[in-house]
């Protein structure tokens, strides 16, 4: 008796009249939690009230996620970091490699 209600009431399942919060945990932020999904009663049978409270429940998850990205080191733009200091010393070499081919 579980209805998946997104088109109406967004991060949002009914289960048994119930309303309940869902929302999947991004792939980048999964070592910081247990499961895959984040799972809270909304403690109403309001359609309105659900939208409400899971629309505030959503903001303050993105904020929070938003958070611990900023917090990790190894998520900030490491790899592009790398992808730079890689491509200058290559292009340092290949400086050195023509500065003897040509003298």
């Amino acid at each position: 008796m579980t209805r998946l209600l997104t088109r109406k009431v967004p991060y949002t399942f009914n289960r048994f009249g119930y309303y309940y919060f869902s929302r999947r945990v991004p792939a980048d932020l999964t070592q910081h939690y247990s499961y895959p999904r984040i799972v809270q009663g909304l403690k109403t049978r309001s359609a309105h009230t659900a939208k409400t409270r899971a629309l505030v429940a959503a903001a303050k998850l993105d904020e929070y996620w938003s958070h611990l990205r900023m917090t990790n080191p190894d998520l900030i733009g490491r790899n592009v970091n790398r992808r730079v200091k890689r491509d200058q010393f290559y292009a340092a070499i290949w400086s050195l490699f023509t500065l003897r081919l040509t003298v």
